[in-house]
């Protein structure tokens, strides 16, 4: 609908259909601004999450004007008044394109993994 909150409550409350009937939901496409979307349906239910992300950025971005964007999805969800995340793990950052502050907020969620520590086993 080009309503972001509004188009991932959408998907939040599919998600939760699907939960509902005791089914695995795989949602396909979209950035990471579905990812909230996903998560909702957990976050909406008090299930417990935890997240991996694989990622050059850590996007934990706060919300721009009280709005969330494709770079705020992961504090969005650590932020959801369930309290349902109980980890957040990003794994793939680059030094020079995160800030400290996001590296300082991932951190405080569970666990960040540099680009250089991932190894192909």
């Amino acid at each position: 609908s080009g309503d972001l909150a509004r188009d991932q409550a959408a998907l939040g409350a599919a998600v939760g259909a699907v939960l509902d009937a005791g089914a695995i939901p795989v949602v396909l496409g979209g950035g990471h601004e579905t990812t909230y979307g996903h998560a909702l349906a957990y976050l909406d239910a008090g299930r417990p999450v935890e997240i991996l992300n694989w990622d050059a950025h850590a996007d934990v971005r706060p919300r721009t004007g009280g709005l969330g964007h494709s770079g705020s999805p992961f504090r969005e969800a650590a932020e959801h008044p369930s309290g349902a995340l109980r980890r957040y793990t990003v794994a793939g950052l680059h030094p020079w394109r995160v800030a400290a502050a996001h590296v300082a907020f991932a951190s405080g969620l569970g666990r960040v993994v540099w680009r250089d520590e991932l190894t192909p086993e």
